[in-house]
């Protein structure tokens, strides 16, 4: 028998050892971070114990075997084709990684990306086979720890169940089995459409079709794939985990949809990535009156980020600035335009609002209905704070969020400011109802007078923790209001692009805002793909505009953004970090001044220079 040579056993072994630590950053460390995170997904893809453990074992373990095991069998052909193998193996792992790195630490974005990336990754590769220490390093690699966290998968049970959390629970029946759905079903016919939970009974809604098109192991494997294709592209992406789970329809089949109530109207693309318009259609479609009394809920993910549709309906070209600055450090100038992103998505809510209403009262039911609409949590816009997590300035952002109640026979309104507590809506909506809850609840019913006389504000946090927040000094701040000082809603629907640096010069004409002229500076573009056709009527529009001058221009200076030679929107300019020059910029830009056909031509940049008082327009050149 023939004896294998010396140290051939061991090198394999160390071979396999590289590989698991490359394939652990690149694949396990990523995808565990963002599963992680969301355990609802677990949830609706109805993965046991087992199969969660097996998905464990699929992304640290049998990427890295896998490699390993083909590099076995074409060794047992040629040792030195075993040894190119897998340097070729290294090489292509560190380039998926340098993607990884360089998406989470600068700007860069698609084919610069994947070039730099490149480069990065064969350099490495290079310094593998040439150098002893990156072996050594890769050897002693250790995976990292990982966090779960979340807020939306406790709001909605203590909102549905009249309850304070309780500690990190999967939002599921089985877990809260006392809750709205529960409680109404016993009398009422019950339609939900939930989104991040699953807390209505199975004998009352049921998954789309009997359920997940994948459930079990296979269905997590294949969000876990989604979710590694977005980190591994060379562009920006979402990576909500929601945007991978299939959405749950309730066990009454909705009617077909007419075209009042599809893509005319609300202009949704369901390839845009929580699939809300197909849901909000089938939700508006089954608002009909019966003989019995019905329960119809929806849990809609709008106006929640990703930040990418426009007071019209059309979606737009949104980027995520998450996997470019971590939330608390977002510069000034982003963390404003992201706050008016927010805006116009909530005026698009609004409209779907309008839309729910005007149903209603066409189906003769608006009168003689209980109509509750709030939203769970609210979203923090103070720089240098995290948007979620509560800090030193944010609460009156996150702990006050609205809520509309309207009885039946109701034909006017009040604005109530008591202390009302997401807690207290099943209870006042069982009440107003007529209907007594069987079980303990926290919240109390705001039916009749107020119910609390406590004055400070309770906030968990992500482990679940109760903060104690000042009610009375953060609600001033409440009242002091921000909508009407960021947007010009009683101008209409231009009014609400009338904010930022260039609010009072949207929508005209770039040469009516001074003299143009002096040598072109010069911009490069995030993402030229929008740019090469544009159709307004195809629902989505570049009105995203961001990038980077080449030079940095005198402190304080602004980037205006024209569509067809009107002015569309400005930015202030910002550091990509914290010590480099401010020469990124990003706007929004109104829909409405877009035209079908190329859009690289509909598109005028300027630095506006107004040292001399009246603005001078320096045109800005694109590079190619």
């Amino acid at each position: 028998m023939e004896e294998s040579p010396p140290g051939r056993s061991g090198a394999g072994l160390w071979a396999l050892a590289e590989l698991f630590a490359l394939t652990g950053l690149v694949i396990a460390q990523p995808v565990l971070d963002v599963t992680g995170r969301s355990p609802d997904m677990f949830l609706f893809r109805r993965a046991d114990r087992l199969d969660i453990l097996a998905l464990v074992a699929a992304v640290t373990v049998l990427p890295a075997l896998g490699i390993w095991l083909l590099e076995v069998l074409v060794g047992l052909v040629s040792a030195t084709a075993r040894r190119h193998l897998h340097l070729i193996a290294i090489t292509g792992l560190l380039v998926l990684l340098a993607v990884e790195v360089v998406k989470a630490t600068t700007g860069l974005r698609g084919p610069v990306l994947a070039a730099v990336a490149g480069a990065g990754g064969l350099a490495g590769g290079v310094l593998y086979a040439s150098r002893p220490w990156p072996r050594l390093w890769l050897r002693f690699l250790v995976p990292q720890r990982h966090r779960v966290v979340g807020f939306t998968p406790w709001a909605l049970p203590a909102m549905l169940t009249g309850n304070y959390p309780a500690g990190a629970r999967a939002p599921s029946y089985a877990e809260y089995p006392d809750n709205l759905f529960s409680l109404f079903g016993r009398s009422y016919d019950v339609t939900a459409y939930e989104t991040l939970t699953q807390l209505c009974p199975p004998r009352h809604c049921t998954p789309a079709v009997g359920g997940p098109r994948q459930s079990g192991l296979r269905g997590v494997v294949g969000d876990s794939a989604r979710v590694l294709g977005q980190l591994l592209q060379p562009y920006a992406a979402a990576f909500d985990p929601a945007l991978f789970i299939d959405q749950t329809r309730p066990r009454a089949a909705s009617g077909p949809r007419s075209e009042a109530t599809s893509v005319a109207d609300f202009r949704f693309k369901q390839a845009a990535g929580y699939n809300q318009p197909a849901r909000f259609c089938d939700f508006l479609a089954g608002l009909k009156a019966g003989d019995r009394p019905a329960l119809h809920f929806l849990h809609l993910l709008l106006p929640h980020a990703p930040w990418r549709y426009l007071p019209s309906g059309n979606g737009y070209n949104f980027r995520t600035y998450g996997d470019v600055f971590p939330s608390e450090r977002l510069p000034a100038p982003v963390t404003e335009l992201a706050h008016r992103q927010h805006l116009l998505q909530v005026a698009y809510t609004d409209r779907l609002v309008g839309q729910v209403i005007d149903k209603l009262k066409a189906e003769g039911m608006w009168d003689r209905s209980l109509v509750v609409m709030g939203a769970d949590h609210g979203l923090g816009w103070k720089p240098g704070e995290p948007s979620r997590i509560l800090g030193r300035h944010n609460a009156p952002d996150l702990l006050w969020v609205p809520q509309f109640i309207k009885v039946p026979g109701q034909d006017s309104g009040v604005v109530d400011d008591r202390n009302w507590e997401q807690v207290d809506l099943l209870p006042t909506v069982a009440d107003l109802a007529g209907i007594p809850v069987p079980w303990r609840t926290d919240g109390r019913s705001q039916a009749g007078e107020p119910a609390r006389t406590r004055s400070e504000r309770w906030w968990y946090d992500l482990l679940g923790r109760r903060h104690l927040v000042d009610g009375p000094a953060n609600w001033a701040q409440v009242l002091e209001g921000a909508t009407d000082t960021l947007v010009r809603g009683a101008e209409g629907v231009r009014g609400l692009y009338r904010s930022g640096p260039a609010a009072d010069l949207v929508d005209r004409e770039a040469a009516s805002v001074g003299p143009i002229g002096g040598d072109p500076a010069t911009a490069t573009l995030d993402d030229r793909r929008p740019l090469e056709t544009v159709d307004p009527g195809s629902g989505t529009v570049p009105a995203l505009v961001s990038g980077r001058l080449a030079v940095a221009p005198p402190p304080g200076t602004t980037v205006l953004v024209a569509v067809n030679g009107r002015i569309g929107g400005g930015s202030r300019l910002y550091s990509e970090r914290p010590g480099e020059p401010a020469v990124r910029f990003a706007a929004i830009t109104p829909d409405f001044l877009w035209r079908s056909g190329p859009g690289r031509a509909q598109l005028q940049l300027y630095v506006a220079d107004t040292s001399g008082g009246r603005p001078r327009l320096q045109p800005v050149s694109l590079a190619a």
